[in-house]
């Protein structure tokens, strides 16, 4: 009888002891994992998913006389031209969302008739006139940011060409110019693949009026943008 009461008062200080350890979250000794690589990107919005749109702003506004968009496009499997858009506009906002605008009618490949063939045909301009390029970052990295200083920025952007919209990966430059203006460049070209945005039939029709054998769909799109502050007012 001794030896059971025994085992019976050594069971309830053990069950005692385990109840208390998982109350006070001590059940689990093991290490916490580091959270995932890949700092300085946009997937850290800083955003708590509970934003008051009514009080976001417009912070910052794209020059476009001193910004660029370029691509280049591939014929005959090896001949590579490079082109590039005149009007772009663009906002970096409050709550983190940045975004750009291209007027698809703008295209200048150095050659009229081209311009001409790819508004009508490949972009279709009478339907679909602008695109539209959005990433959405913590904006506490703009702010502090020095001047003189630079961040690269990675994560996907969504592009919205010819009447879909689509993920992209993005690796971007930005550095600080002044405390009223920031350079956004692509480290490496966005690649664009036209046939994941109903294209085919356009460039198949720039084929046949062009007398060519070949068009490449995939198209690196490099950018560098310069964004300058919006005066309060603005």
């Amino acid at each position: 009888m001794f030896c059971l009461i025994k085992l019976l008062s050594r069971a309830l200080l053990a069950l005692t002891f385990a109840t208390v350890l998982a109350a006070c979250g001590g059940g689990d000794s093991r290490p916490k994992e580091d959270p995932a690589p890949g700092t300085n990107n946009p997937i850290d919005t800083g955003d708590s998913g509970q934003v008051d749109h009514s009080q976001v702003t417009r912070q910052w506004a794209l020059n476009n006389e001193q910004s660029s968009l370029f691509f280049v496009t591939t014929k005959k499997h090896h001949v590579s031209e490079k082109a590039h858009f005149n009007a772009l506009s663009g906002s970096v906002y409050s709550d983190g969302r940045s975004v750009i605008e291209v007027d698809l009618s703008s295209v200048d490949t150095l050659n009229a008739v081209r311009d001409q063939r790819m508004k009508d045909v490949l972009f279709e301009t009478a339907t679909f006139a602008r695109a539209s390029a959005e990433i959405k970052i913590n904006y506490d990295l703009v702010e502090n940011l020095a001047v003189g200083a630079e961040r690269e920025l990675t994560g996907n952007l969504t592009l919205d060409l010819h009447g879909v919209s689509a993920q992209l990966p993005v690796s971007l430059r930005m550095a600080r110019l002044s405390d009223k203006r920031i350079l956004v460049r692509t480290l490496a070209p966005v690649l664009v693949n036209g046939l994941d945005f109903s294209m085919g039939a356009g460039f198949d029709e720039l084929k046949r009026l062009a007398s060519l054998t070949s068009i490449g769909a995939t198209v690196p799109v490099s950018v560098q943008l310069i964004f300058e502050r919006v005066e309060e007012g603005q």
